[in-house]
């Protein structure tokens, strides 16, 4: 009965996470994993974890990130910026067409990391919402 239990919990949490996710207009998908590439939740249409390795990579050398960009649900994405936790980017000409992708890494406590991806369209700014999906991640997983 108590795993039965705890995996319900852990249902009731993944769908509240995920209505909090999609009632944030900025947010076009996102998903959240952890260290193991086990998503937490998920917004985008498809499944994305053929992604996560690479998205996991970009994290790892600023030129080769820089270099290669970074490829979600089937699209291309050139990076932009890149730090230690933090890698965004846009694809398109910046018009209407144009989105844009910011992958978080966090740090928990256990010293595990969780991911965060999220994709933006226009009119939606990098200014605007990537502090937002930051303040997101960890005001949920930073324990």
């Amino acid at each position: 009965k108590k795993k039965k239990k705890k995996k319900y919990k852990k249902e009731m949490a993944t769908n509240t996470l995920k209505t909090e996710i999609e009632s944030i207009k900025e947010f076009e998908t996102a998903a959240i994993f952890d260290d193991e590439r086990n998503i937490i939740v998920s917004t985008f249409p498809n499944s994305i974890t053929g992604d996560l390795p690479k998205l996991v990579e970009l994290f790892v050398d600023f030129d080769t990130s820089i270099e290669n960009g970074a490829d979600i649900a089937e699209h291309h994405f050139d990076v932009h910026r890149h730090y230690e936790d933090l890698v965004y980017g846009r694809r398109g000409d910046g018009g209407v067409d144009g989105k844009g992708f910011c992958i978080h890494k966090l740090k928990k406590k256990d010293g595990k990391f969780i991911y965060g991806v999220m994709t933006f369209g226009f009119p939606t700014l990098s200014a605007k919402v990537i502090p937002i999906w930051v303040k997101f991640l960890e005001k949920h997983f930073k324990n």
